[in-house]
């Protein structure tokens, strides 16, 4: 089971516990589109992140698709992506 841990000391309007545990102020959340739910502010830069890298990767791999950037140079580049995204899941 996860153990909550706080943000701050201060007193909380609508607190609400993360995925991670963490309980954040409702109004100091992030809304994940995908899940439909709020999370506290660092799971939801994690979460922002890894959508930037997966449009990144779309569109790197439409690239590659099209012949609008080299294969040999575009591999490369994917390979990295996705092994900063497997880091971050």
């Amino acid at each position: 089971m996860i153990q909550p841990f706080f943000d701050d000391d201060d007193d909380m309007d609508m607190p609400c516990v993360c995925d991670c545990g963490r309980v954040f102020d409702l109004h100091n959340g992030i809304v994940d589109m995908q899940r439909n739910i709020v999370v506290c502010w660092s799971c939801g830069q994690r979460l922002e992140h890894i959508d930037r890298l997966e449009t990144e990767i779309e569109s790197l791999e439409y690239s590659i698709e099209c012949g609008h950037i080299g294969k040999r140079e575009g591999k490369k580049r994917l390979k990295e992506l996705k092994k900063q995204l497997s880091e971050i899941e």
